[in-house]
């Protein structure tokens, strides 16, 4: 290869450069000012000069330079090298135009936010077009366009003026300020009341600009303007109205707003009733009030001091004389008070008075008592005789009481006004009456003795039937029942009068008869016949009845009774307890009797020998045939056949399972033709096992006896039979048994006879030959504690064995022995069984009864905890009762108590009988006590804040859900868990819960649980009355720690003490919520209440015309005030009264100043309204003489009710009613008009004269005794005639005449009178006039001195007498000549009053009676006095008033006193004691004498240790009683029970009299040593020592590691331990603990980490599984499962608790870390494209937080706190997430849709029709498009009139379509219309088509056609297509009636 080198040399020429001027420019033509840009493009050239024709040069390499003026520039550049240049001259190379100059102005039409426009007007110089820019983003081209604004603010404005040369010149102008509409809120004090007066309160507010006018529209028609924000004003009825104001800012601007409804509730019409409105106290009058199904509550006023709430219909009882106006307070369902008055008065008048007698009130029935009753005869009476029979209001009657009783007659009497008076009259006593008894008993067990108790005062002598067969004469008798059933006990009582009366009680005493059940039910089994005998000597005491079960009964402690036949039986005993009761063992013994049914068919051929045997018999298992001819089989069925014709007998053995046998014995006769008699020899007996002789080995010949046998008569076909067993004993019967009970050899005759006369004789020879093996024995029985010896021997000592059998077992082999039995409360049976040589065996049986003495005990088996069980033992010889409860109770003594378990569970009381130191031990049926398991848990829970909630659990969950009941807090659940707001009002709570089932409570409480309860409060104080108002808060909250105030105003703050300043009064509550030390949060509202006002209140605001209302002002501040009536009257007063003289609606205003600057007016329109009545009326009469007629007519006004008083007692509420005077007279007429609300009276006096005589005249007296002389006074008006009648014939003209009646009766007068006008009237009188006979007293009595209780009679002559009253004492008696008994001591008158027949004419007399006592010295019997009493008083009745009384009789030492001496008397006495005086009286008794018993006492004192035996005393003589601590009253025992002490004990002896001797002697008790060991409790192996203490120290320990009590735990270990403590000395103790170690189990949760607040669930866990947690509610108790997602952040502990004996628990602390708090707000101009979405993020820690954000769930920002989006149009969703820096994370949507509107300019709208509407107004209708991403906002109205400029006319609301414009004048003026659309972006649409008005008129041609003509319309470019007239039907809708084209403009219509 081949290289090639090449070398290139560089060479520097040094040669001349010629320099050229060169330039460009960026821009040669242009507007001024132009700046242009120059680049130099010269070569060689190093410096430079520019000249740029402008006046300006530069030396710059490129430089630049401004034109300003317009028009050419020549521009030159000089380029120099050294000495070298160049230049270039452009000739105008700058061409610079002339820009326009840029001027407007404007003219603002109105400059608030929802009714501006903006007229600009373009002055700009040298432009010929223009932009326009407003300064909120909207821009126009127009030269001089209108602009209006949607939003308030301040605006600049630039106009960017063009011209054609494309230049421009700007220019900004303002800026413009538009101002908001005002937001505006308002409300009323309240919004509903009940009073139409009531002065509301209207407040206005506005939060965006201050209001300088409000406009009030009150909804009632009413408006007012005030420059407050407060007005008041009144309605003046009940309507609903709907008040709005407009507000007018300082600005201009306007906004209104509709209050919420005000209710002015009306008043109800209520009407109040009463049942009367007169009578007489007391008078009870029932009220109704209607209607009441408004009513929620009323109280009664019954104007009498009573008062009464809530009942409807109440009854009052007026008490008292008077007038009364009773009215109600109702208060109906909506809330609204009224008083409701009765129309009428209620008037109450005196009551009526009456006198009365009754005759003959006592005595036996049938019994007449007479009745008379004095009153006046204008009153009705009435008598109730008391005995349930129709009352009476006759006078003088007799009324007859058929029954026994006492009865209260009742006299009622009623006066003409129907007040009443009733009296109680005499009581009648007919008869014996109120007996009834009494029974010390009536319920009890047979035999039932009971004590009868007479309840009959009266009663003198007695008859009782007992019901049972038994009576009784005495007053209280008793009687013995002693069957069970149920008695009637019947009383007869009887009186001394002999009257009675009779009492039954039905099934009064029911007698029981206890039941009891034996322990064991003893079956006994045995072959009959067989004898059961008894020997029940340990139940029962008194009787024994016996019921064998087979039809037979008995009586007897110990009897014996044979079952013949087999069969089950039940041997039932009625015996008696040793309470007395009498019981049934029904199931004493149950026996069955085995026994075999024989049913042996036999048939045999006599020719043949052949017998068929076919047998059918049950119960056997074994068969023996004995043929007779030495023959035998052991099968059931038989054929045999006999080689010889003889006669046979056939014997059958049967045996049944249980070894019972029968014998059979069957007669073969086969002899076809046999001799009679028939003579049959008796084989051989029991040829298969006969009794055999030993010594010869033969059989004997004989049976083994007694023997039962059975016989079956060969005769069948016979009509009767003979049988003769040859031991004296015979049968008729066709198949008889026999028993041969003696030994011997016996021949059996029997004889058939037949129908037709004939008979047959069959003889056995040798039928029986047997030998008795005697096997009865003795039995002897001999009583110990709890077992019985009984020695049995046997009578037979030649047998040669023996067996005893006890039930099945053999218990001895030998002639004589003796066995020792346990009481067993059972039947045995002793059974001898005996065999001789010969192998003959005999039984006998006795039966034994091993029964305790008869326990009858009752006790409960269930008992709910804490409830009594029952128990009662009756049992013989009365033994000690010891119950040992089984809960470690032991109760002794009693036979009948009630005990209490302190637990629940299972129990099995264990009853002890000591009888004399045998004890018994019965153990009783198990007992349960239950209590429901109510247990729950946590039932320690730590602190908790108020209305806080924990969740609780019970721990048994086996019950249904409705037996939970918890309790404690507002339980939130049901069933076994539930959780509970613990919202208690104190510092503490206990939750409970009570469980019910099986009829029984339990209540488990937890521990005390302290609830924490924030209080927050606040008050404040306000600095001043106007706004802006200061108002400092002061907080009052206890332990607060944190404060959150909310102003109601978008203002809060955080301080403890702020202080806020108001520019409008706040309307609603200002909140403050606290946070105190314990974390508990409370809050309070409080609205501020400004106190100066001008609000008044007026006292009534319906009121009649000059009636005087009363005026308060509601403010205390206000110290100047300044009032309009409204009438033209004024005041300054502060609570002024006024008076409205005319009717009329009447405004009231007052304005009110504080003195400090502040004035408040209230004007309240229409609130006084004033009513007027004026009553007036005319009349005409129309008539003369009565009755007459007389119309009247109304001319009252104002009224709607009408009363008319006509002066005649009569009245009417008719409007012109017509009235009949009946009478003559003047009469006064009155009218009372009323509405309802005012009234008003006209009087007339003596208005209506009415022509005739008006009678009236008097009577000097009415009543007279034989003749009488009267007087009569005339006061009669206008009479010139007069005419009386006196009733007995005789008549005067007399005006005033005087008359005498000679003879007696009853007389009225009449009196007829005539006017002048000849009008006649009659009077009769109504006083009768009474004329009756003197009487003549003439009467004797059988004597007048006498004994007391001795009877005289009355001889009675009297002449004209009708009734008679005799008085003695307390007699009244009626009858003419009655017997009285002398029972006054003393002299004492006997009055004797007679009366005429009308009680009018009487006379009275009366005779002494003297009467003297009989003394009364009746001995009180002393009983039975005893020899060492002493001296001893007798006493009689009376013996303190009787000084010579004169006692004698043996043993007397003192005559005067009655002492004697028993010591001196044996035996018995008679004493006598005798008084003589007037009526003397002696009387006797004898007086019986006994010696007391010895009780000398032989045991000496003794001493004892504490608790051991004591010693029975022992006595001289027994059956007394003793007297001393803790002693058996009846033996003297101690209880071994006593405390160290001396006891001093005594013995009482008392024999049958009551004599008693006493003895005593003393018992010291020394106390024990006590050793008890001190229970130290649970102890658990972490202890290392344990010291055991003692109750007394000195022992001595023993045990395992133990010294002096200390004991090592570490060396013992877990489990149980012995240790014993031993005291010596005369009375030592030991004691041994049982210790029990218990394993210690350390509690140790496992940690966990911190977490985030919102995780859901956070599992704890410890090392051991057996405790459980607590600490938070919503940790699972069980499985340490924390539900967390509603924890909130902070520190918290939980507790991991094992209980038990060696309780453990472990804290873990952990802290829920908090979660990123997200607080999110936007802020954006319009929601509108273009418009940036701003986010505001107020969260708190943000400066430790990363937010992330999705639209539309995809990632936009990620790491960023406070982003910005700008979003094109539609809807999206915003959703943030955070992450703090815990790396906890919350995420929460923002938004789910959230909008951006589009910008576009809306379709225009299309205006489809105006036109003229009723002649005045203008509608106009349009149609538009809407869009949703474009939403329409508003219209905008614009109208034209007569062509002229468009002018804003109104803005409506998107939802509107049309706008009636009643603005105008359609008769003069032509109006345009065009719509502009505004959309949600303040876009506007162009203009609408032009909607021109049409004007319609009309023309009446004739009656049935009308002529339309009509404008033509111009709106439309190309005129309308046609003219379409509507009419509007009935639904509403535009219907169309005719079509014009359009250039016909008018149509006639035919009608």
């Amino acid at each position: 290869m081949k290289y090639l080198s090449l070398i290139f040399i560089l060479i520097n020429f040094n040669l001349f450069s010629q320099v050229n001027a060169t330039f460009n420019a960026n821009n040669i033509s242009g507007c001024s000012p132009l700046n242009v840009q120059f680049t130099n493009t010269s070569t060689n050239g190093v410096s430079f000069l520019w000249d740029f024709g402008n006046g300006t040069s530069s030396i710059l390499n490129n430089p630049s330079a401004i034109f300003t003026n317009p028009g050419f520039y020549t521009v030159k550049l000089v380029a120099y090298n050294g000495s070298d240049s160049d230049s270039i001259i452009a000739v105008n190379y700058i061409e610079v135009l002339n820009k326009p100059t840029a001027n407007f102005n404007y003219t603002i039409i109105g400059s608030c936010e929802e009714n501006n426009s903006i007229d600009f007007t373009n002055t700009s110089l040298g432009s010929n077009s223009c932009v326009w820019d407003f300064g909120n983003g909207d821009t126009n081209s127009l030269n001089n366009p209108n602009y209006s604004y949607f939003q308030p603010g301040i605006y600049p404005v630039t106009l960017i003026a063009y011209n054609g040369l494309g230049c421009s010149d700007d220019t900004v102008i303002g800026p413009i300020v538009i101002n908001p509409t005002p937001i505006l809120n308002a409300f009323t004090d309240t919004t509903i009341t009940c009073d139409s007066s009531y002065n509301f309160t209207f407040t206005g507010t506005s939060s965006n600009t201050s209001i300088s006018n409000w406009q009030w529209d009150f909804g009632d028609g009413y408006n007012i303007s005030s420059t407050l924000n407060s007005v008041q004003y009144s309605y003046d009825s009940s309507n609903t109205f709907k008040p709005s104001v407009t507000g007018i800012s300082t600005d201009g601007c306007t906004d209104s707003i509709n209050l919420d409804e005000i209710k002015i509730l009306p008043f109800e019409i209520y009407a109040l009733s009463s049942s009367t409105s007169l009578g007489c106290p007391p008078l009870n009058v029932n009220f109704n009030i209607s209607p009441t199904d408004s009513i929620q509550n009323i109280n009664w006023d019954f104007d009498d001091g009573n008062l009464l709430s809530g009942n409807l219909s109440p009854t009052n009882q007026f008490l008292n004389n008077g007038v009364f106006y009773p009215f109600a307070i109702v208060e109906n369902l909506n809330g609204c008070f009224q008083q409701v008055d009765l129309i009428d008065s209620i008037n109450i008048n005196n009551s009526p008075s009456a006198t009365f007698n009754l005759l003959n009130t006592s005595g036996c029935p049938p019994l007449a008592v007479g009745f008379d009753v004095f009153t006046s005869i204008t009153n009705v009476f009435n008598i109730d005789f008391g005995d349930g029979n129709p009352n009476s209001n006759l006078n003088n009657i007799t009324h007859t009481y058929a029954d026994n009783g006492i009865f209260y007659p009742i006299l009622t009497i009623t006066d003409t006004n129907n007040c009443q008076s009733i009296y109680s009259m005499d009581t009648v006593y007919s008869g014996i009456s109120n007996i009834d008894f009494s029974a010390s008993k009536v319920k009890g067990c047979a035999p039932l003795k009971v004590d009868f108790s007479s309840i009959a005062p009266s009663a003198n002598s007695w008859s009782w039937d007992f019901g049972d067969g038994h009576t009784s004469n005495d007053e209280n008798p008793e009687n013995t029942y002693d069957s069970a059933g149920s008695y009637s006990v019947t009383l007869i009582a009887y009186d001394v009068n002999s009257c009675f009366d009779t009492l039954i009680k039905m099934n009064y005493i029911l007698v029981e008869k206890e039941i009891v059940d034996v322990v064991t039910i003893d079956t006994i089994i045995a072959c009959s016949p067989y004898v059961f005998n008894t020997d029940v000597y340990n139940i029962g005491v008194n009787f024994w009845d016996w019921d064998f079960g087979d039809g037979n009964i008995s009586n007897g402690q110990s009897i014996s009774h044979t079952y013949d036949q087999p069969g089950n039986y039940n041997i039932s005993l009625f015996t008696d307890a040793p309470n007395g009761c009498k019981y049934d063992l029904n199931n004493f013994a149950f026996l069955k009797i085995d026994g075999i049914d024989i049913n042996v068919n036999i048939n045999s051929n006599c020719s043949t020998g052949l017998v068929n045997i076919v047998n059918n018999s049950t119960g056997i298992t074994q068969h023996l045939w004995n043929m007779g001819d030495g023959v035998t089989y052991t099968t059931a069925n038989v054929q045999h056949t006999y080689s010889t014709s003889q006669s046979y007998v056939i014997t059958y053995e049967s045996i049944s399972e249980t070894g019972c046998n029968k014998l059979e014995y069957y007669s073969a006769v086969f002899d076809c033709n046999p001799a009679n008699p028939i003579i049959i020899n008796m084989p051989a007996p029991n040829p298969i096992n006969p009794l055999i002789d030993p010594i010869t080995n033969l059989p004997i010949g004989q049976t083994c006896g007694p023997e039962s046998v059975n016989l079956n008569s060969p005769f069948p076909t016979a009509i009767s039979w003979t049988w003769d067993f040859g031991d004296g004993q015979t049968s008729t019967i066709q198949n008889p048994s026999n028993f041969y009970s003696v030994a011997g050899k016996y021949d059996l005759q029997h004889t058939a006879t037949f129908a037709d006369g004939s008979f047959k004789t069959m003889t056995i020879l040798g039928f029986i030959n047997q030998y008795i093996l005697d096997a009865n024995f003795s039995l002897i029985k001999n009583e110990f504690c709890n077992n019985n010896t009984y020695i049995f021997e046997t009578f037979n000592d030649s047998a040669a064995s023996y067996e005893w059998s006890l039930d099945t077992i053999i218990i001895s082999n030998i002639l004589k022995d003796s066995i020792n039995l346990q009481l067993n409360d059972s039947v045995s049976v002793l059974n001898l069984k005996l065999s001789d040589q010969y192998g003959c065996v005999a039984e006998s049986q006795q039966n034994i009864f091993l029964y305790h003495p008869l326990a009858i005990i009752k006790q409960d088996t269930f008992a709910c905890f804490g409830s009594n069980i029952s128990l009662e033992c009756s049992v013989k010889d009365e033994p000690i009762h010891n119950w040992d409860m089984t809960d470690g109770n032991l109760i002794t003594l009693d036979t009948t108590f009630t005990h209490v378990y302190q637990q629940s569970g299972w129990f099995n009381p264990i009853l002890t009988l000591n009888n004399t130191g045998c004890i018994r031990q019965i153990v009783l049926d198990s007992i349960e006590i239950f209590e429901p398991d109510a247990t729950f848990s946590p039932n320690n829970i730590p602190p908790i804040c108020k209305n806080d909630s924990a969740l609780f659990v019970a721990n048994n969950s086996s019950y249904s859900n409705s037996s939970y009941n918890w309790s404690g807090g507002l339980v939130l659940g049901n069933g076994d868990s539930t959780w509970i707001k613990i919202n208690t009002n104190s510092s503490q709570a206990i939750i409970s819960l009570n469980i019910n089932n099986r009829g029984c409570n339990s209540t488990f409480k937890s521990d005390t649980i302290i609830v924490n309860n924030a209080y927050a409060n606040f008050s404040y104080n306000i600095s001043n009355n106007c706004v802006p108002i200061d108002v400092n808060f002061q907080d009052s909250s206890i332990n607060s720690t944190d404060w959150k105030w909310d102003f109601s105003n978008g203002l809060y703050s955080d301080l403890q003490n702020p202080t806020q300043q108001f520019t409008s009064f706040p309307n609603d509550s200002i909140q403050l919520k606290i946070t105190d030390l314990n974390g508990c949060s409370d809050s309070i509202r409080k609205k501020i209440k400004n106190d100066f006002n001008a609000d008044f209140t007026v006292s009534d605001t319906l009121i009649c015309a000059r009636s005087n209302i009363i005026f308060n002002p509601l403010s205390e501040i206000v110290n100047s005030w300044s009032w309009d009536f409204g009438d033209g009257n004024i005041s300054t007063d502060s609570t002024p009264s006024h008076n409205y003289q005319s009717a009329g609606i009447y405004n009231v205003k007052l304005i009110a100043s504080d003195g400090q600057g502040c004035i408040d007016t209230v004007l309240k329109t229409a609130i006084i309204r004033v009513n007027e009545v004026i009553a007036d009326f005319s009349f005409n009469i129309t008539g003369s003489c009565p009755p007459v007629v007389t119309t009247f007519t109304n001319l009252s006004s104002g009224a709607s009710n009408y009363y008319w008083d006509f002066g005649d007692n009569l009245n009417s509420i008719n409007s012109d009613p017509a009235h009949v005077y009946n009478k003559s007279g003047y009469f006064d007429v009155s009218l009372i008009s009323t509405n309802n609300l005012c009234s008003d009276t006209l009087l007339v006096s003596n208005l209506i004269f009415i022509p005739g005589p008006v009678l009236n005249f008097s009577v000097n007296q009415l009543t007279g005794c034989d003749s009488l002389n009267i007087s009569i006074t005339d006061s009669s008006l206008n009479t010139v005639y007069h005419k009386y009648f006196f009733g007995d014939g005789d008549t005067s003209n007399l005006q005033n005449p005087t008359h005498t009646y000679t003879s007696p009766g009853a007389f009225q007068i009449t009196l007829r009178g005539e006017d002048s006008a000849g009008c006649q009237k009659t009077l009769t009188s109504s006083n009768i006039i009474k004329i009756d006979l003197t009487p003549i007293i003439n009467f004797q009595v059988s004597d007048s001195i006498l004994c007391i209780n001795s009877s005289f009679s009355v001889i009675n002559n009297s002449l004209n007498t009708s009734s008679h009253s005799w008085l003695y004492g307390s007699l009244n008696s009626n009858i003419m000549s009655p017997n009285i008994i002398a029972n006054l001591i003393g002299s004492n008158p006997l009055q004797y009053i007679a009366k005429s027949a009308n009680s009018i004419c009487f006379d009275t007399s009366y005779v002494n009676i003297n009467t003297s006592d009989i003394p009364n010295v009746s001995i009180t019997n002393p009983g039975i006095l005893c020899t060492n009493q002493g001296p001893f008083d007798l006493n009689c009745l009376n013996d303190s008033i009787y000084s010579n009384l004169i006692w004698s009789g043996n043993g007397i030492i003192d005559s005067n006193n009655g002492t004697i001496a028993t010591s001196i008397l044996i035996d018995s006495t008679t004493i006598y004691v005798s008084h003589d005086s007037i009526c003397s009286s002696t009387d006797s008794i004898i007086i019986f004498v006994d010696i007391p018993p010895d009780a000398s006492i032989l045991t000496n004192d003794t001493s004892y240790c504490e608790g051991s035996s004591i010693l029975t005393p022992l006595v001289v003589n027994t059956n007394g009683y003793w007297l001393g601590q803790n002693v058996d009253s009846l033996t003297g025992n101690v209880l071994n029970n006593l405390i160290p002490n001396n006891y001093l004990y005594q013995y009482v002896l008392t024999n049958n009299n009551n004599c008693k001797d006493t003895g005593s002697y003393q018992i010291q008790i020394i106390a024990n040593s006590d050793a008890t060991i001190i229970n130290p409790g649970i102890i658990c192996n972490n202890l290392d020592s344990l010291q055991l203490n003692t109750n007394e120290n000195g022992g001595i320990w023993t045990g395992l590691n133990v010294n002096n009590g200390l004991i090592n735990i570490n060396s013992l270990g877990t489990g149980t331990h012995d240790f014993i403590y031993t005291i010596n000395g005369v009375c030592p103790d030991e004691d041994t603990l049982s210790l029990e170690i218990f394993e210690f189990i350390q509690a140790q949760i496992n940690p966990i980490i911190d977490f985030c607040e919102g995780t859901d669930s956070v599992q704890f866990s410890a090392t051991t599984n057996i405790g459980y947690w607590a600490g938070l509610p919503s940790l699972d108790s069980l499985s340490g499962l924390l539900i967390s997602d509603t924890v909130q952040d902070g520190s918290y502990s939980s507790y991991y608790i094992i209980d038990g004996n060696c309780p453990s628990i472990d804290t873990l602390n952990f802290t829920v870390l908090p979660k990123p708090e997200i607080n999110i707000s936007f802020s954006q101009l319009l929601p509108c494209v273009g418009y940036q979405l701003d986010v505001i993020n107020s969260s708190n820690n943000i400066s430790n937080e990363d937010f992330s954000w999705y639209i539309n769930d995809s990632l936009y920002y990620q790491n960023f706190n406070e982003p910005y989006f700008n979003l094109d149009t539609g809807f999206y969703k915003i959703k943030v997430q955070a992450t703090n820096q815990f790396n906890c994370f919350n995420e929460e949507i923002l938004y789910d849709s959230f909008p951006i509107y589009d910008t576009t300019r809306l379709v225009k709208s299309e205006i489809i029709r105006s036109t003229v509407i009723e002649n005045t107004n203008i509608y106009t209708e349009w149609f538009s498009i809407k869009i949703k991403l474009n939403p329409l906002l508003e219209y905008s109205i614009f109208r034209s009139e007569n062509g002229n400029l468009f002018e804003y006319i109104t803005t409506l609301d998107s939802s509107i379509n049309n706008y009636t414009d009643v603005n105008v004048e359609v008769m003069n003026s032509q109006y345009d219309y065009i719509i502009v659309n505004k959309n949600i972006c303040n876009a506007n649409s162009l203009n609408s088509n032009l909607g021109n008005s049409i004007l319609l008129n009309f023309e009446r041609l004739t009656n049935f056609q009308t002529k339309l003509n009509w404008n033509f319309y111009n709106g439309w470019i190309d005129n309308p297509n046609r003219y379409d007239i509507q009419k509007l039907n009935s639904d509403g809708n535009w219907e169309t009636i005719q079509s014009n084209v359009n250039t016909q403009n008018e149509i006639i219509i035919n009608e």
